[in-house]
């Protein structure tokens, strides 16, 4: 609620800042869909808790076959523009939070104590800070491009840097949902066991998801964004080899926030 009034209030400053008006009236929506998803974070940590992985996946496909697939490629036929993707992404966003909190049905607790909340307090201040300093850490090269070459010279770098980053999403995503809970139930020698076979895992297919894509970066473009994006493919080239520190990156904010050193992990994203 706090970050999405903020937006809601710098909305001008913001869009004035990268010279792009039309930003005034897009960035309350996005307020808003923060404030939706907010919603749905802790039906979705029980979910996970639970390991109910299937369930939580068809929660996701559910939503983005609703939210984009439908909604936002309907929006889009009828000429609706840029507006097509940001009211896709409040639609799918909403039937998200929708299904998790039904998923979880009366599962929570909705009572207060004096040690509940402390324990909270102790866990979200160390992950908001984490998470801050990890959101201005990626958003930076978009800031300071943005703002230095425009903002087509930011769409194309943001291309390039999606491509480059979809395999890290895709994998690492399943690594931090799948080893999340399993780490938070291990302890020693047990937790040990864990973390190195899946330590050797990521290190492993990091390295050669980054000499893969590198290797074949033009072909990639040119298959995922047409040729006219072919050009653009050295910038892709030189991303790629970023998969494995991020992939890594993934894997070791899995071990902390599970083992609860959420202010060791902050410091280093920091």
């Amino acid at each position: 609620v706090i970050v999405g009034g903020a937006i809601i209030i710098f909305g001008a400053s913001i869009a004035r800042f990268f010279d792009a008006e039309e930003l005034k009236d897009i960035l309350p929506i996005y307020a808003v869909i923060l404030i939706v998803r907010g919603m749905g974070v802790i039906a979705q940590g029980l979910v996970l808790r639970e390991l109910k992985f299937k369930e939580l996946n068809l929660i996701e496909f559910s939503s983005y076959l609703f939210g984009y697939g439908l909604f936002g490629v309907s929006l889009a036929f009828f000429g609706f523009g840029v507006w097509a993707l940001v009211l896709a992404y409040l639609a799918q966003s909403i039937i998200k939070t929708v299904l998790m909190n039904i998923s979880v049905g009366s599962k929570r607790d909705w009572r207060l104590t004096a040690r509940g909340v402390s324990e909270i307090m102790s866990f979200g201040v160390g992950d908001t800070v984490g998470q801050t300093a990890n959101f201005f850490a990626n958003q930076l090269d978009n800031i300071l491009i943005g703002k230095l070459l425009g903002v087509s010279a930011l769409g194309i770098y943001g291309r390039a840097y999606q491509i480059s980053v979809m395999p890290v999403n895709l994998i690492g995503g399943v690594i931090q949902k799948t080893l999340f809970p399993v780490f938070s139930r291990a302890k020693g020698k047990a937790l040990k066991g864990h973390v190195i076979p899946w330590l050797r895992f990521a290190f492993f297919v990091g390295c050669f998801l980054s000499v893969s894509v590198a290797l074949w970066a033009e072909e990639i473009v040119l298959i995922v964004l047409g040729e006219q994006w072919v050009s653009y493919s050295k910038t892709f080239s030189i991303l790629s080899y970023g998969i494995l520190f991020r992939l890594l990156m993934k894997f070791s904010d899995s071990l902390l926030r599970s083992q609860g050193r959420l202010y060791i992990r902050a410091v280093v994203q920091i």
